[in-house]
């Protein structure tokens, strides 16, 4: 096989929901990056949404197995010219959305080959500068050719979430073993096996593809170690006190939750109080299991200024500000959520004050929850 061939059975024309949103894969870039006389080699499929924006989904064979990575364009809060990029180098951190974030790798990618639509200005033999910045869980890249210069971020998918997204069986979805060119000089004889270590993994292209790279065996950065799931302390209360009312405990949930730089479980329980009025109690929202948030479910198309759907709120990023109830909140952090045998959620969770916005959604669904913290002392010892 080819290193331009299509090594998976994505293809143009595929449709089907990522991350969720629903996607149309309108192209695919083959692009690669030299190391030491040996060109290495990775796929970008170009997708396009419902709403007409691009996104990139990146294949990689890796002596790790297969890895796909999803990734969108964003305008970082702290604006970076291609000169002060230029300046980066591995170790240096940047701030793209005030917080600040070690760079990896700094490199060069070419593109080799494009079959349908590549993204918008590409070409074969662009070749563009990067760097990568990686938090553990999102991907930062910013790509730049002369003065022009774009930024992404990217997650990880998994090869089953592509497998169910686009209904294609896993093992077409794997490659066929990992794809290099040596490119040798006459003085050097030296072996694929030698430069395994070294495989160093770039997408970009030039203004409208993204890049990301490994070094050495880790490829990519460990994603952030998931500590213990907190104990669960109220199923099997009886009643639960909220605003001087008892309520029921009716459900009980763990979800597990990724935002930058961290993972955990949080306990969620659906309550109902003795004047029939429902609420979501969360313990471990952001992270601590000392904490305890009160929301109340709140309809997006009523609440919210303006209407908020799953594919405006994917648009946010932290510091865009929204208006809830004549309330203007501040958007905090991003998330993915996840409950095992169940759809992953993205969402936001928004303050102003005291007070909490959570917004959770999929392609077809968006949920709201408005509330505020709860003292866990004052929660705990009155539980019945």
């Amino acid at each position: 096989m080819s290193q331009f061939d299509n090594p998976t059975a994505l293809t143009v024309g595929a449709t089907g929901k990522l991350c969720g949103l629903n996607y149309r894969v309108i192209g695919r870039v083959v692009l690669g990056t030299n190391v030491d006389g040996e060109t290495w080699y990775w796929n970008e499929y170009n997708l396009l949404d419902d709403s007409g924006q691009n996104a990139t989904l990146v294949f990689e064979e890796t002596e790790n197995g297969p890895e796909w990575k999803l990734f969108v364009q964003f305008e970082p809060l702290t604006p970076m010219t291609a000169a002060e990029a230029a300046r980066k180098k591995v170790g240096d951190t940047v701030a793209l959305n005030d917080k600040p974030v070690p760079i990896t790798f700094v490199g060069r990618s070419r593109v080799y080959h494009i079959e349908g639509q590549a993204p918008e200005g590409v070409e074969i033999g662009d070749i563009a500068n990067y760097f990568n910045a990686d938090t553990g869980f999102e991907m930062q890249v910013a790509s730049w050719t002369g003065d022009e210069i774009e930024f992404y971020r990217g997650i990880d998918v998994s090869v089953d979430d592509v497998a169910v997204g686009f209904r294609l069986p896993v093992e077409k979805l794997t490659g066929g073993g990992l794809v290099a060119a040596v490119e040798e000089s006459e003085s050097d004889s030296r072996s694929i096996a030698k430069f395994v270590p070294l495989v160093i993994i770039a997408a970009v292209a030039l203004l409208a593809v993204v890049s990301f790279n490994a070094s050495q065996k880790q490829r990519w950065p460990a994603p952030p170690r998931k500590p213990p799931t907190p104990p669960d302390r109220l199923t099997g209360a009886a009643a639960v006190p909220i605003h001087g009312r008892l309520a029921a405990v009716k459900s009980h949930t763990v979800v597990e939750m990724a935002r930058v730089g961290s993972r955990y479980d949080c306990h969620e329980y659906r309550l109902r109080d003795d004047g029939g009025e429902s609420w979501l109690l969360v313990n471990g929202l952001a992270g601590s299991p000392a904490e305890w948030h009160l929301l109340r479910p709140s309809s997006p198309a009523v609440a919210l200024t303006p209407t908020l759907t799953p594919t405006g709120a994917a648009a946010l990023r932290v510091g865009q500000t929204l208006t809830l109830d004549d309330t203007l909140f501040t958007v905090w952090d991003l998330f993915q959520a996840r409950v095992a045998g169940a759809e992953t959620m993205f969402g936001l969770l928004a303050r102003a004050g005291s007070r909490w916005v959570m917004i959770r959604w999929t392609a077809e669904n968006i949920e709201c929850y408005l509330g505020q913290p709860v003292p866990e002392r004052e929660l705990l010892a009155e539980t019945k």
